[in-house]
């Protein structure tokens, strides 16, 4: 047996969903910028959140919740990777778990909440949760994921200029 899936040429988007009795709300929408690797595909050399008032952001919610919704997902996180090209949404893969390695204080620097501390207040506080479901969240500050990437082989052996990094007002984290 073989499973093939064709070559998406579009823009990547991971959503992060939280749902309460089969309502759904984007907790995060972050989109990817990527780079091609020599004998490779390609790598991700910075992450962008978006809010609200984005282009996309309607089709993206309304292409999510009718995914979340067929497979019957209707409680909980799930964290959910799309690309959208000339064609529309194509779902690459779908978790109904929280996202891993987000940076929460960058996340919540942002948006003032993010994926696991909505979550939380999803099981936690359900009918303040609705309340928050009811106005879809807008940045506070603008957010970007950037990644160090590298061509040379070897061992990172510090640092150098982190600590200048995180002197800056924008500085939120670093993984």
């Amino acid at each position: 047996d073989a499973l093939v899936q064709e070559r998406i040429n579009g823009r990547q988007f991971s959503v992060n969903s939280v749902s309460n009795g089969g309502c759904h709300y984007l907790a995060e929408r972050w989109t990817f910028n990527t780079v091609p690797i020599k004998g490779a595909a390609s790598l991700c050399d910075y992450e962008t959140l978006l809010d609200a008032r984005h282009p996309d952001y309607l089709r993206i919610q309304g292409y999510v919740f009718s995914v979340l919704d067929a497979l019957g997902i209707k409680e909980g996180p799930a964290h959910i990777e799309i690309f959208v090209d000339e064609g529309g949404p194509v779902l690459i893969e779908l978790g109904a778990r929280m996202q891993g390695s987000m940076s929460r204080p960058a996340t919540i620097k942002a948006l003032g909440q993010d994926h696991v501390s909505l979550t939380a207040l999803r099981y936690g506080d359900p009918m303040r949760f609705d309340d928050l479901m009811r106005n879809p969240n807008r940045r506070h500050q603008n957010a970007e994921i950037v990644s160090l990437l590298s061509d040379e082989r070897g061992k990172v052996a510090g640092f150098s200029g982190l600590e200048r990094l995180k002197s800056l007002a924008s500085f939120a984290d670093a993984i």
